[in-house]
């Protein structure tokens, strides 16, 4: 498979895909005779994983560092690749909580607005929750 088709497999720009090989987010591709990547099933497993990872928020560096020890193929890098799956898991559930915080605000402030335009309630809007409020 060439790189139009596995970028519109994995929705991913071909420059992305150039990008990931060349910092190393996914191990070299192979080549044919005129140098053009080939695609294989492996690769793209590499991809759709590095994809997944960074729409997680994976940073760039945490998952180099985990893909540099996972290619290595050594069962003693398990638990630095576990840690560092890990510390970005627990990074991704702060991010959620966070979200959901917002979220949770929104609709409250969606339920005041109802409440003004539906029962002609004109009461002011809520307050800010305490955890926002604390990160200014």
């Amino acid at each position: 498979m060439n790189i139009k088709k596995a970028s519109a497999l994995l929705d991913l720009t071909p420059d992305t895909i150039r990008y990931y090989e060349r910092i190393g987010l996914v191990p070299p591709l192979k080549r044919d005779k005129n140098g053009v990547r080939t695609f294989e099933e492996t690769d793209l497993n590499w991809l759709e994983f590095v994809k997944c990872m960074r729409q997680a928020g994976l940073s760039i560096e945490a998952l180099h560092d985990y893909i540099q020890l996972t290619v290595t193929d050594d069962p003693a890098t398990i638990p630095e690749r576990k840690q560092i799956l890990r510390d970005e898991a627990e990074h991704l559930q702060a991010k959620i909580e966070e979200l959901q915080s917002t979220l949770n605000y929104l609709n409250t402030k969606i339920e005041h607005y109802e409440a003004i335009f539906l029962e002609g309630n004109h009461t002011t809007l809520p307050p800010l929750p305490k955890n926002k409020l604390e990160k200014n």
